[in-house]
């Protein structure tokens, strides 16, 4: 899906939640309002986005578009243009800012920075949950933990490099829009999808994970989830009338599967958003 079919929506509303700096780093937690758009822009130094929730679509120039669904870690070099559209639940991350004389640690390593790549392997997340909380804990130590863990990201990423390109291949790209345009049709199989690719179902499903860390089942159904959730806050509806209207097989489907997404069950998090 490219840039330019989305519609206009209001320029971003960005909640600053922390901040900290270490040696030659810069780590910065926020929260950005659903569909909203970051105008084109590029980072100074190389970054690193750690998606913790939500999700967004991001738009370089002269390249298709790359889409971000949390749980991810989103590697970018320095100078990157790029803008921004904030998915219907908007996005919670953790971005990390290197500057060169942090990068020089690296020198010898594949350079995770050379391009633009998104990772979801279960050692990245890890990585990068435990980032987050530490920015929590805050005491004489942090300083060195988070030196420590900024380079051990690094590391883990530069691992992932021989095995992981820097951006789905097109036909995967055609199969995630299709997930997107039809996450409410029970009918939907692997075979469809695959037919739609050119490609064998097991090596679509295999290439789906690496990619997207889920099988296209399980992407669907976060969609589904997400885009309920949108409508938790942008309607009044009941409960039973969300959950029928985005797939779910009743209200206590519904309620299990946003508790599993938001750690609380749909009408406790509605009435603490309101």
């Amino acid at each position: 899906m490219s840039w330019s079919s989305y519609a206009p929506v209001p320029v971003l509303r960005r909640e600053l939640l922390r901040e900290s700096r270490t040696e030659g780093l810069r780590l910065t937690e926020s929260w950005h309002r659903a569909e909203s758009t970051i105008p084109s822009h590029a980072h100074e130094r190389a970054t690193v986005t750690i998606l913790l929730d939500g999700s967004f679509e991001e738009d370089y120039p002269r390249t298709r578009s790359i889409h971000c669904v949390a749980p991810a870690v989103h590697f970018r070099p320095p100078g990157a243009r790029h803008r921004d559209r904030l998915g219907r639940v908007g996005a919670h991350n953790l971005v990390l800012e290197f500057d060169e004389t942090y990068l020089d640690r690296l020198r010898g390593l594949p350079c995770v920075f050379d391009g633009i790549r998104q990772l979801k392997d279960r050692e990245s997340i890890g990585v990068a949950r435990r980032i987050h909380r530490e920015l929590s804990v805050g005491d004489d130590l942090s300083t060195l933990t988070l030196q420590g863990l900024g380079l051990e990201l690094l590391g883990v990423a530069s691992r992932s490099l021989s095995v992981i390109e820097r951006l789905p291949p097109p036909w995967l790209e055609r199969v995630r829009e299709l997930l997107h345009d039809r996450c409410l049709d029970s009918s939907l199989r692997i075979a469809d999808l695959a037919a739609e690719a050119g490609v064998h179902p097991v090596y679509l499903a295999r290439v789906f994970r690496r990619y997207f860390g889920s099988s296209p089942g399980e992407y669907a159904r976060s969609l589904r989830v997400q885009r309920a959730i949108a409508d938790l806050l942008a309607t009044d509806a009941s409960l039973v009338e969300i959950a029928q209207s985005h797939g779910f097989s009743d209200q206590s489907h519904f309620s299990r599967a946003v508790k599993r997404h938001l750690g609380v069950s749909p009408g406790a998090w509605r009435r603490r958003q309101r």
